[in-house]
């Protein structure tokens, strides 16, 4: 049984929907799918996007909640164009520095996002990973690198259900990362959960293993030779299909792993699509997989995880860093601003300043 609840039935605070939550029957689902859905719950700040919210998260977690994907992409517009920039103040030149904060699909996200793939691509760079087996001609090698990716069947998994599955309390997605170490050995993982253009979720886990797994080439991708082992990674996870493909030298299709992973969180949402049949039209489909990845992200709080072990065999772990003088940091906390702005805002604005001394500009945490 589905209870669908109108825009004048929707309920308008938290102490409504927890109410609303209590006296559903087992097994019953509410459809929070008009625009209205925003009315949820008075949260008190208008940078706060209404499906964000701990009391829709609990609906899904107890799988009584459809939401209307539409309606979450254009409610995720609106909350993106208001934007925060951070001002910093010098105070022995008196200038002040504008920086843009990063936001799912802003500028500054995807910047982020592109730094820390480059860190991760060079950290590859400086690993032979891989090597070729004799007299194989090339076309049987050994890896220690893995890119798997997880799909999830739409016939028998609803898409609330394939996200709630990636998360801590969904625990499937640990599950299956947890049995890599029985399947493959002793490795380290980074972890992104991407969305499709059907916006079901096709996580990726790029392994790093500590003992070499035999590859061979076919139709211009690598392979694992070893049935056992797939078949072994297939029955871990039930929930749909699996592609398990061996990393050589860093190409998978067309684009180096780390990029082909990052491809989604690193794209920023166009301000040009906000028009109002912006979903049906062609830029939407050419960005939709990326905004579905930052929508339904945000929706159940997932994150890309890079574990520890994958940054010490990279040797990412920076050390700490320690000031060397009391005039080490230049620029202080000022205020921050929010605004709404239909143009993309390019790099940092500095106010006072002109661009040739600002490259020269050292800017400490």
């Amino acid at each position: 049984m589905v209870a669908v609840l109108g825009a004048s039935e929707m309920p308008r605070t938290a102490v409504d929907l927890l109410l609303a939550r209590r006296g559903k029957r087992k097994g019953s689902r509410i459809d929070l799918s008009p625009r209205d859905a925003k009315r949820l719950a008075g949260y008190g700040s208008e940078a706060k996007w209404v499906y964000d919210s701990q009391d829709v998260l609990g609906l899904l977690h107890d799988r009584l909640v459809r939401l209307n994907e539409r309606d979450m992409v254009e409610t995720f517009f609106e909350w993106i164009e208001e934007e925060c920039y951070v001002n910093l103040v010098n105070n022995e030149t008196g200038e002040f520095l504008e920086v843009l904060s990063p936001k799912r699909g802003n500028p500054a996200y995807a910047r982020n996002k592109r730094k820390k793939a480059s860190e991760i691509h060079q950290g590859l760079k400086k690993l032979d990973w891989d090597y070729p087996v004799p007299h194989a001609r090339n076309l049987v090698r050994d890896t220690h690198l893995l890119l798997i990716t997880l799909t999830f069947n739409q016939k028998a998994i609803i898409k609330e259900e394939a996200w709630r599955l990636l998360t801590a309390k969904g625990k499937a997605f640990n599950r299956f990362s947890a049995n890599l170490s029985k399947i493959l050995g002793t490795k380290a993982t980074w972890k992104i959960k991407e969305a499709t253009k059907s916006g079901y979720p096709a996580p990726h886990i790029l392994v790093m293993l500590d003992s070499p797994v035999r590859a061979f080439r076919y139709k211009m991708k690598w392979r694992i030779q070893s049935e056992k082992a797939l078949d072994r990674l297939r029955r871990a996870w039930p929930y749909g299909f699996i592609d398990v493909r061996a990393v050589i030298s860093s190409k998978v299709g067309k684009y180096g792993v780390v990029y082909y992973m990052m491809k989604c969180l690193t794209k920023t949402i166009g301000f040009n699509c906000r028009n109002n049949d912006s979903i049906d039209s062609v830029q939407w489909e050419e960005q939709r997989a990326a905004v579905l990845t930052h929508v339904w992200n945000k929706v159940f709080r997932c994150r890309d995880v890079l574990s520890k072990a994958f940054k010490q065999r990279l040797n990412a772990i920076r050390p700490t860093r320690r000031r060397t003088g009391p005039n080490e940091r230049v620029w202080f906390f000022f205020s921050i601003d929010r605004r709404i702005s239909p143009l993309r805002i390019g790099p940092p604005r500095v106010i006072g300043l002109s661009p040739m001394k600002f490259g020269a500009i050292l800017l400490t945490g």
